[in-house]
């Protein structure tokens, strides 16, 4: 049958390493698309981020860790299943970022992203994470 090895526990590490990995993508996004000042993607190291904004992504990586080693030891289909649903938001959160659906569907835009979110995302993500800034750092001439 099909469903035989689905009720076993997971017995190599792929599937729960992609629910972390998705999960985490879905908690750095919810993270990236918070209301910043415009000084804070030129100068990351001067303005720290409110307390609320670190607790939050402090907790939502915690909650990821003990998913992943939840799922260690669950069934498959239970981490299949939170595999394609933390892959399900991730997108979706990406598609609802377009202003074309937003306008469409009647969601407002939000104002510190403009008609271009998703040049705002990438340059948060540059500006947050040091191993982008070393890479995108301008070279001396």
């Amino acid at each position: 049958m099909i469903t035989e090895g689905l009720t076993v526990a997971c017995t190599n590490a792929v599937l729960p390493v992609m629910v972390l990995l998705a999960g985490l993508a879905n908690v750095e996004l919810v993270y990236l698309r918070q209301l910043r000042s415009p000084e804070s993607i030129t100068d990351p190291n001067r303005y720290s981020d409110p307390f609320g904004y670190k607790l939050g992504r402090g907790f939502g990586w915690f909650v990821n860790g003990l998913v992943f080693s939840a799922a260690v030891f669950l069934p498959k289909a239970m981490v299949i299943y939170w595999c394609t649903s933390s892959m399900h938001q991730f997108l979706t959160h990406l598609i609802v970022m377009h202003p074309r659906v937003r306008k469409r569907f009647g969601i407002w835009l939000r104002p510190h992203e403009g008609e271009r979110p998703y040049r705002m995302l990438f340059l948060q993500f540059r500006s947050r994470y040091r191993l982008l800034r070393y890479i995108y750092a301008k070279r001396p001439e």
